[in-house]
């Protein structure tokens, strides 16, 4: 009982396989279809998603663009923290070094410098040193400093109006002058003038793989703080979207770091800052900022401004492949394999293509992504094409396994008529006559229930191998009516190229009982000594008259 458990849903499948072996690949084909709509419709909506493939495909690939050597970041790292500790304590440090580094900086003439240190209270201890920073940073327009988008509920208790705010300009279709946002602002007057949006937006997996190059909230377009450096420049950035696919230089060499504490205190990196784009930020552990990124399991924000400046200025940042491209490769996934299949493409011929062009779509994904700036993700298509391979091989395989009555698959009990035939086809045989391919013709005669295609009775290279080799046999149950129109098949092709042994089994018509096995083993072993009788015959005689020539 506990086998015919195991077996009978095998044999379910393996019979509706063998049944509907040509409709099994088109509907998973039209499955396939129906998920790829659905997917380009997501797409159309929310826009192209970035995931875990695309990740994949930056961490692999072969090159990255170069890190400028216009963009250098002043970092306020542990080992800035540990230089000032003793003058300073750790942090926050006050005002007044803040004030100093800006003024260095400026000094040395750059085209920009993105502040991503937040000033936002004042220090109630030292307003001195506010006043200080206050005045050094009133003084250029050529710093940004950093706006922190808050929680959007709390917008409508924010008295903040967008339109207040430098840069900002109205969205298409928006542009309330009423509008508010919820945001932190840098507490010094002197800082108010040149603002960027410092907000990192992560998807929704949580890892970092876009910039908000200008950002909208509730109708406004307000500017980054890279966009807003680029402007302080006096630079013409190249046309981008709102929001870019940023290009982490992963493979090439990062960008040039400074520690600002080395920087203010041996003067390292002093005289080199001239029309550079000059980050400052804090990475720090426990201080700075960190978030997953699409190549590091951790990424400091100055990385991230640096990366999104090089991108803006450069022109580098990662183009996507439409969406509508992505489904037309689906659909050709889904359906190209069904239609190879149906043009009689052989089966090792399918599967080392279905192999290729897998490997070639990677491989293509990873050029792209290393030399054209172009991130194609064919891990949709690729699962499409996978899953139609996948149905094909498997309702092959399991139709395969009703056909030649695999112990285990074919768990049939007919209560039906006794009588079988076992037919032999030799390789060399005639069957032109028949309007079909003889199996198809033999499986309409039969029915998809009484008859059994059986696999090759001797494996290897061994000398009755070959002898044997290219014959088919199959097995079928054939009433008196049918006997003759059996006879009548094999007629049509050259005597003794098709044998056919007619008998009883004495039993009902059971493919997975040992007894009924050994008695249709008898017969096909009688119907291969028959055709190897007849083609030892014909060799005979095609070699009697070579030599009678």
């Amino acid at each position: 009982m506990a086998a015919r458990w195991r077996t009978g849903p095998q044999t379910v499948l393996a019979s509706l396989a063998f049944r509907y072996e040509n409709l099994t690949p088109i509907v998973a084909a039209v499955i396939a279809t129906a998920f790829s709509v659905l997917h380009l419709l997501e797409a159309l909506v929310s826009g192209v998603a970035l995931g875990g493939a695309d990740d994949a495909i930056l961490q692999g690939r072969f090159s990255s663009p170069v890190a400028s050597e216009s963009i250098i970041i002043l970092d306020i790292d542990e080992r800035s923290l540990a230089l000032l500790a003793p003058d300073y304590g750790r942090w926050p440090w006050p005002r007044e070094v803040h004030a100093e580094a800006l003024e260095s900086i400026l000094a040395e003439d750059p085209s920009a410098v993105l502040f991503n240190v937040m000033i936002s209270d004042p220090d109630l201890s030292n307003p001195d040193g506010d006043a200080l920073l206050d005045y050094v940073a009133s003084t250029s327009d050529k710093v940004v400093y950093p706006l922190i988008r808050l929680d959007p509920d709390n917008d409508d208790e924010s008295s903040l109006t967008l339109s207040s705010l430098p840069g900002a300009v109205p969205a298409e279709g928006g542009g309330n002058p009423e509008a508010t946002l919820a945001a932190i602002l840098p507490g010094l007057s002197g800082m108010l003038d040149r603002l960027g949006v410092t907000n990192n937006e992560p998807d929704q997996d949580g890892i970092l793989r876009r910039y908000q190059y200008q950002p909208i909230y509730n109708g406004w377009v307000l500017p980054s703080m890279v966009s807003s450096a680029i402007q302080a420049a006096g630079f013409e950035a190249k046309p981008l979207p709102d929001t870019f696919a940023l290009n982490w230089r992963n493979k090439r060499g990062g960008y040039q770091r400074i520690s600002l504490g080395d920087y203010l205190l041996s003067g390292e990196g002093r005289g080199s800052l001239s029309g550079k784009f000059v980050v400052i930020g804090v990475s720090a552990p426990g201080v700075g900022q960190v978030i997953p990124t699409a190549v590091t399991k951790l990424q400091d924000s100055n990385e991230i401004l640096a990366t999104a400046v090089d991108d803006a200025l450069s022109g580098t940042w990662l183009r996507l492949v439409p969406s509508w491209a992505e489904f037309l490769l689906c659909l050709a996934a889904a359906w190209g394999l069904l239609l190879a299949r149906y043009l009689g493409v052989e089966d090792d011929v399918l599967e080392i293509s279905f192999v290729v062009i897998e490997f070639s779509l990677g491989a293509v994904c990873l050029v792209a992504a290393s030399y054209a700036n172009l991130l194609i993700d064919v891990a949709y298509p690729m699962g499409i094409m996978l899953g139609v391979f996948a149905s094909i091989e498997i309702s092959g395989a399991l139709a395969k396994r009703w056909g030649s009555a695999y112990r285990g698959f074919r768990e049939q009990v007919d209560e039906g008529q006794p009588n079988c035939v076992v037919i032999g086809i030799h390789p060399g045989a005639d069957t032109t006559g028949l309007s079909e391919e003889l199996p198809y013709v033999l499986l309409e005669v039969f029915g998809w229930k009484h008859l059994i295609k059986l696999e090759s009775i001797v494996e290897g290279g061994s000398l009755v191998a070959d002898s044997l080799k290219g014959m088919d046999f199959y097995c079928g149950a054939v009433s008196d009516a049918r006997k003759e129109e059996i006879q009548a098949l094999i007629s049509r092709s050259a005597p003794g190229s098709i044998s056919a042994r007619f008998f009883n089994t004495g039993m009902t018509w059971l493919p997975s009982d040992p007894m009924f096995r050994r008695i249709v083993t008898v017969q096909v072993l009688d119907v291969a000594r028959e055709l190897v009788d007849w083609s030892v015959r014909v060799a005979g005689d095609s070699e009697y008259k070579g030599t009678e020539k």
